[in-house]
């Protein structure tokens, strides 16, 4: 699979601005509390189980800006950690919230990219037999192209 053919089937554009991935965002406490609205409870280091996501956001609508940027890091933190950086634990990363920061941002960044060498990681893995599942956005490999 080359880059345009993930490009194709996810809509998500290789190339753009670096990610700014900060693997110690879980030892920020402050930074979580202030870009989610808490502190989520991890379920290993620098992990968040998917299920934290869909109880802390559900519910009352947001009504304030700072409340509506809590919600969009949330579901783009879910929305991530299930498709383009998905991996047996069904846990988000927190070294996503980084580039959540500012999120009018976000659509400038290389997901593309990231979420291919993703897939391409746990391929590499899966095929020298050191992994055992296969992760990242494998629904594109389930996408039949007629040619």
């Amino acid at each position: 699979m080359t880059p345009f053919d993930f490009s194709m089937l996810t809509g998500f554009g290789v190339g753009g601005d670096p990610i700014p991935f900060d693997t110690d965002m879980g030892e920020w406490d402050a930074a979580q509390i202030f870009l989610l609205g808490t502190c989520p409870p991890l379920s290993r280091p620098g992990n968040v189980r998917f299920s934290w996501f869909a109880n802390q956001f559900k519910g009352e609508m947001p009504t304030t800006r700072e409340e509506v940027e809590h919600y969009a890091r949330g579901f783009f933190m879910f929305l991530l950690g299930t498709t383009l950086f998905a991996g047996r634990a069904n846990t988000a990363g927190l070294y996503l919230l980084s580039a959540l920061v500012d999120v009018t941002q976000i659509r400038h960044y290389d997901w593309g990219g990231a979420g291919l060498a993703t897939l391409y990681g746990y391929m590499s893995s899966s095929s020298r037999c050191s992994g055992h599942l296969l992760g990242g956005y494998w629904r594109a490999w389930e996408v039949h192209l007629p040619f």
